[in-house]
C-alpha cells in the first residue's frame, strides 16, 4: 500500500497541512498572542524570564521574579533544555519565539499524525483527514495557552508513528533509537502525562494487532529489548529535566486538601461534556476553567458522521477500525474519572495515580474517532463505486443533526450575551450545512468515494478553522510588552530592588475582553492580578496554581487571610518584602498609601524595605526558626543594597550593626550557597517553617554573594549528555555497518 503512493501525493498532502496550519495560526503570524487563563498566570511570565536570560547566555534555572523565587527549571513547564526552545528563545524575542513554537509544533503534530495514517495503511486523503482531526483538532486548539502541552502533543504523534515502526520492522534499532529520542524530547518538553498517553496508545495498538492477527508484530523476545531501549533511553535522555522534577515534586508536592482521590480526579470529564463532540460552544461561556480546555475533543461534524457510519457499517473490521474503536472505549472510560465507579480503583493504580485531570484522555477518543472516519473514507476510495444503504445513511445523518441541535440547547448558558449566542448559532449553521452536504454525497449512487473524501477534508478544515477562532481569542503582542499604568507606577516608586506586588482577587472579571486596549484602564488590574507583574518589570509575590512551591502557598494563603485587617496585612507584607497590593476585598487604611489617584485599587506599604534586610532583634518562631522581633512589629529593619547578577545570583552589600541577622526572603531549596566577604558561609533557615533563609553577620561592612547551584541538575545533565553521546555512537556504528554491507 505504501509503495503504491506517489511522492506527488505526499507533497500535495504536505501542502494541504501547511496551508491549514498557517490558516488556523494566522493571528499568531500577525503578531498576536493568547492571553486567557494560564497564559497570563504562568506561561507568559515564565517564558519571558527564560528568554530574557537565555539571550544573555544564561540558563535561568531559578526565577527571581515570581513568588518568593522558585526553581523554575524543576517545575518543567518552561522546557528550558528542550532543543527547539534553546534555539528559538536564543535567537528571537520571547514573544516571537512563543508564536513560532506554537505554529511549528502544530505543523509537526499534523505531519506525524499523517505519517501515522500512512503506516496504518491509509491513502493520502484519508490520512490528511486524520491529521486535521487529531493533530490539529479541538484538543490542540484548546491548549494553545499551554505551550508545554502543545509540544507534548506533537511528540505524542511522533512516538505513535515511530512506535508502529519499531513494533513491526525487520530493522528495528534505528526506529527504536528514534523512538527513544522522541520520548526524551517530549519529557524535556515538560509534559510526562502525554508520554504516558502515547505509551498507552501503543500498548492498545499492539494488543489489537496481536488479537486480530492483522498487523505484523515482532516476537515477544524481540519486543522487550526494543521497548526497554525506547523507555530507558528516552528517560535517560531527559534526565536533566526529570531528576530535578522528581526531587522538586517530592519537596513541593501539590496540596491535596480533599484527599488523594479528589486530587487525582480533579478535571474529570462530565457527562454533559459529551455534547462538545458535536458542538464546542461551551468554549464561548464566560465561566472558563479546567473544563474549557481539558474536555474539548472536537473533531468536526463530518468526521463524527463518518466515524458513526464506520461503526454501524457491515463487513469485516480492519485493523484501523478495531484500533479506533478500542481507543474510543478505553479513552471514554478513563476520561470520566470520578464520574465512573471504576476510578475508585484506577486512582490507586500507577501510573494513573501519578497524574491529575482524567479528561486529558479525551485525546484517545479524538484519535479513535478520526481513525474510524479515515477508515470509512479509505473503504469508500478502495471500493471505487459506493452504493451505501440510503436508509442507513439518512438515519445516521438525521441522528447527528438532531444531537447537534440538542447540544446547542444544552450548552447555551442562561441569558447568553450577543457574542455567545452569535457564536453558537454560527457553529450550529455550519454543522448543519456540512451534515446536509455529506448526506447529499452519501445518498448518491455511482462513483462518489473521491468526492466524499474531498468534501470531508474541506468541511473539516473550514469547521476547525472556526473552532480555533472560538477557542483562541488573542491580543496584540504589545499586551504582553507594554506595561499598564499600575506597573509603571510600581516601577517608578521602587526604592529597594526586589520589592514585590501582591495581586489579590480582582473586583472585575478575571480576563479582559478580546478588544481591550493594551495598557488601558480596563485591563491593568486584570493583567496584574493574573500574576504577570514580572513581565512588566515588577516582581510578583504570587504565582500561578500550577507552580505552587510551598512558600508561594504560604504567602498566598496569608495574604488573603490577613487582607481584611490593614495593620496585619502591612506587618506580613513588610516581613515578606511586599510593597504593593492590588484589588483588596475592602479599601485599606493606614499605614497603607495610595500612590496614584488614577489607580484606586493600588495600595503601597511605606514600611517595606524589600526581600533582603538586616534585623537586630530575633525570636524563635514556630519550629524554632528565627523571625524578626518583636512579634507583630514594629520592626527596625535596615535595608540592604541588592544587585542581581543573574538568575539565582545576588550580591548584597550592607553595614551591619552588632548581633545582626540577615534575612533573605527567597525560597529555600537545596543548592543555595553563600559567601561572606569571599569566604563560604552557612545559610540557616528562617521562619515560617524553614521556607526562607537567614544568616548571622558580624558588625561592619560586608558583601554577601548568593548563588543557586543545584546538584540534581548537574547529575541529570551529566546523564543526559552521556546517554545522547551513546545513542549517537550507536546510530553511527549502525550506519557504518549498513554501508559496509551494501558495498560487499
Amino acid at each position: 500500500m505504501q509503495s503504491a503512493i506517489s511522492w506527488r501525493a505526499h507533497v500535495c498532502a504536505a501542502v494541504i497541512l501547511l496551508f491549514y496550519c498557517l490558516a488556523v495560526s494566522f493571528p499568531f503570524l500577525l503578531g498576536r498572542l493568547p492571553y486567557q487563563d494560564d497564559a497570563g498566570r504562568e506561561t507568559m511570565p515564565q517564558m519571558q524570564h527564560y528568554g530574557k536570560w537565555l539571550q544573555q547566555g544564561r540558563l535561568a534555572l531559578w526565577n527571581n521574579d515570581l513568588g518568593s523565587g522558585y526553581y523554575q527549571h524543576a517545575g518543567g513547564q518552561s522546557a528550558m533544555l528542550y532543543p527547539p526552545n534553546l534555539i528559538l528563545y536564543r535567537l528571537l524575542h520571547w514573544t516571537t519565539a512563543y508564536r513560532a513554537s506554537l505554529v511549528l509544533h502544530l505543523l509537526a503534530a499534523c505531519v506525524f499524525a499523517y505519517l501515522l495514517g500512512i503506516v496504518l495503511g491509509l491513502s493520502p486523503l484519508p490520512a490528511v483527514l486524520l491529521a486535521l482531526c487529531a493533530g490539529g483538532g479541538g484538543v490542540m486548539a484548546a491548549h494553545q495557552i499551554h505551550i508545554n502541552i502543545v509540544m507534548g502533543l506533537s511528540h505524542l504523534f511522533a512516538m505513535l508513528w515511530l512506535g508502529t515502526q519499531w513494533l513491526r520492522s525487520d530493522r528495528p534499532w534505528p526506529w527504536a533509537l528514534a523512538g527513544a529520542g522522541s520520548l526524551g524530547m517530549s519529557l524535556l518538553g515538560g509534559q510526562p502525562q502525554y508520554v504516558w498517553l502515547s505509551l498507552l496508545m501503543l500498548t492498545i495498538y499492539g494488543l489489537v494487532a496481536w488479537r486480530s492477527r492483522q498487523g505484523r508484530l515482532c516476537r515477544l523476545n524481540s519486543l522487550l529489548p526494543r521497548a526497554t531501549l525506547v523507555v530507558v533511553g528516552g528517560i535517560a535522555i531527559a534526565a536533566a529535566q526529570l531528576v530535578p522534577l522528581y526531587y522538586y515534586a517530592r519537596r513541593f508536592p501539590r496540596p491535596q486538601p480533599a484527599g488523594h482521590y479528589d486530587f487525582v480526579t480533579a478535571g474529570s470529564f462530565e457527562w454533559a461534556d459529551f455534547a462538545r463532540f458535536l458542538l464546542p460552544a461551551a468554549a464561548l461561556k464566560p465561566d472558563m476553567g479546567m473544563a474549557y480546555w481539558e474536555s474539548c475533543g472536537y473533531v468536526g461534524s463530518a468526521a463524527l458522521l463518518l466515524a458513526i457510519l464506520c461503526l454501524t457499517a457491515g463487513g469485516p473490521p480492519t485493523l484501523r477500525k478495531r484500533y479506533g474503536g478500542a481507543l474510543v472505549i478505553v479513552g471514554g472510560v478513563l476520561m470520566l474519572g470520578s464520574n465512573t465507579p471504576l476510578y475508585h480503583f484506577l486512582a490507586n493504580v500507577p501510573p494513573l495515580s501519578f497524574f491529575r485531570v482524567p479528561a486529558r484522555n479525551v485525546l484517545l477518543v479524538s484519535l479513535g474517532l478520526a481513525l474510524l472516519a479515515a477508515d470509512y473514507l479509505q473503504g469508500a476510495l478502495r471500493a471505487g463505486a459506493m452504493k451505501p444503504r440510503r436508509l442507513h445513511s439518512a438515519i445516521v445523518v438525521a441522528i447527528v443533526l438532531m444531537l447537534t441541535v440538542l447540544a446547542a440547547h444544552l450548552l447555551t448558558p442562561g441569558n447568553p450575551s450577543a457574542a455567545i449566542a452569535a457564536g453558537i448559532i454560527g457553529e450550529l449553521i455550519m454543522a448543519g450545512l456540512i451534515l446536509l452536504a455529506m448526506a447529499a454525497i452519501l445518498l448518491r449512487t455511482g462513483r462518489s468515494g473521491n468526492q466524499l473524501a474531498w468534501l470531508a477534508v474541506i468541511c473539516t478544515a473550514v469547521q476547525l478553522l472556526l473552532v480555533w477562532r472560538v477557542l483562541n481569542p488573542t491580543v496584540p503582542a504589545e499586551f504582553w510588552t507594554q506595561p499598564p499604568r499600575a506597573a509603571e507606577v510600581c516601577r517608578s516608586r521602587t526604592v529597594h530592588l526586589g520589592e514585590r506586588v501582591a495581586c489579590l482577587a480582582p473586583a472585575t472579571p478575571t480576563y479582559p475582553p478580546q478588544d481591550a486596549a493594551p495598557g488601558g484602564v480596563a485591563d491593568w488590574r486584570d493583567r496584574l492580578a493574573a500574576n504577570t507583574c514580572a513581565v512588566f518589570g515588577v516582581p510578583s509575590a504570587l504565582v500561578g496554581d500550577a507552580i505552587l512551591p510551598l512558600p508561594a502557598i504560604y504567602t498566598d494563603t496569608h495574604l488573603h487571610r490577613k487582607s481584611a485587617n490593614a495593620e496585619e496585612l502591612a506587618d506580613f507584607c513588610t516581613r515578606q518584602g511586599i510593597k504593593w497590593v492590588t484589588v483588596p476585598p475592602e479599601p485599606l487604611v493606614a499605614p497603607w498609601l495610595q500612590p496614584d489617584s488614577r489607580q484606586p485599587y493600588l495600595y503601597e506599604n511605606p514600611d517595606c524595605v524589600g526581600p533582603f534586610y538586616l534585623c537586630e532583634q530575633t525570636v524563635p518562631g514556630r519550629g524554632g526558626y528565627p523571625r524578626p522581633a518583636p512579634t507583630g512589629g514594629p520592626y527596625d529593619f535596615q535595608p540592604v543594597r541588592c544587585h542581581i547578577e543573574g538568575p539565582g545570583a545576588f550580591l548584597l552589600e550592607f553595614t551591619a550593626p552588632p548581633q545582626a541577622t540577615l534575612f533573605i526572603m527567597q525560597s529555600h531549596y537545596p543548592g543555595w550557597f553563600a559567601t561572606l566577604d569571599g569566604r563560604p558561609a552557612n545559610l540557616g533557615l528562617a521562619h515560617p517553617g524553614g521556607m526562607f533563609m537567614q544568616m548571622p553577620v558580624p558588625a561592619g561592612e560586608h558583601e554577601v554573594r548568593l548563588s543557586f547551584e543545584p546538584w540534581d541538575y548537574d547529575i541529570g545533565f551529566a546523564v543526559t549528555v552521556a546517554t545522547a553521546s551513546l545513542m549517537l555512537l550507536a546510530l553511527g556504528l549502525w550506519l557504518s555497518r549498513r554501508r559496509r554491507s551494501q558495498v560487499y
